[in-house]
């Protein structure tokens, strides 16, 4: 039940020795600006954020973030910035910024409602965890959730949106849906990352194909366009087992774009 940090200085030839950071009970996320300072954050009632300023060796004092039944995101910008999402009691998308590196932040911002996502009688159920990324000027900024939401585009089951930032922060769009399908089916378990280019790239769990578990994505180069038509990232699958853990990855370098689940 604790959160171990090691660090690479070598591009990870070789490591520190794994270090006891925090007590956590589920999803604790972590993040650096490659200079050893280190943000971690984790759920609980309270969360919590610290930070490392010599790769993880010793920390702050947590800042409290309230109750969060689902874990945080955090990402590194530019000129100081750092960008954490979380929902607050799985009714919000919150919002925090840090001018410093992490050295303060300031003040809560609920930018939406969560919606309702599909937990029971649903099964595989689908948590309301939020994603986050940034380009890295810490300009462009989004956030993805999946929910059922009271929205023009809803297709009346889990969707998955998006919200976004061109002003590092400062104002959020309106909740975009990401997912294309035209039958009612579920889409959930997002995940999000933002390229350097300022385009929006999302991978989700999606039910679409005859209910059976399949990974899907999709990108977003111009706001006012809009996500481009989705694309299938896994060839082979089947039912979904009653659980399916909230695994999904992306990254991006350049114009390569990784995507990583759970089979």
């Amino acid at each position: 039940n604790y959160a171990m940090l090691a660090h690479s200085k070598d591009s990870g030839a070789s490591w520190s020795k794994f270090e006891r950071v925090n007590q956590s009970l589920d999803k604790p996320w972590v993040a650096a600006s490659g200079d050893g300072t280190v943000l971690l954050s984790w759920l609980g009632n309270p969360g919590g954020v610290k930070r490392s300023t010599d790769y993880g060796v010793t920390w702050s004092t947590p800042i409290s973030l309230g109750y969060i039944n689902h874990g945080t995101s955090l990402s590194f910008g530019g000129t100081g910035l750092v960008h954490m999402a979380y929902n607050t009691s799985e009714t919000t998308v919150t919002y925090r910024r840090s001018p410093d590196y992490g050295a303060s932040f300031e003040s809560a911002r609920n930018l939406s409602s969560q919606g309702t996502p599909c937990r029971s009688p649903c099964s595989p159920r689908s948590h309301p965890i939020v994603g986050g990324d940034t380009d890295p000027t810490g300009k462009v900024v989004a956030i993805t959730w999946a929910s059922r939401q009271q929205h023009a585009d809803a297709e009346g089951d889990d969707d998955v949106w998006v919200i976004v930032s061109y002003d590092s922060g400062m104002t959020f769009s309106d909740p975009i849906r990401v997912n294309d399908n035209l039958n009612p089916s579920r889409q959930f378990q997002p995940w999000i990352a933002v390229d350097k280019y300022g385009a929006v790239h999302v991978v989700w769990t999606d039910l679409r194909d005859s209910g059976d578990n399949a990974t899907y994505y999709a990108r977003m180069t111009d706001i006012k366009l809009g996500f481009e038509p989705n694309v299938k990232v896994n060839d082979a699958g089947g039912k979904p087992a009653s659980f399916l853990g909230d695994y999904k990855g992306i990254d991006i370098q350049g114009r390569d774009v990784v995507v990583a689940w759970p089979d």
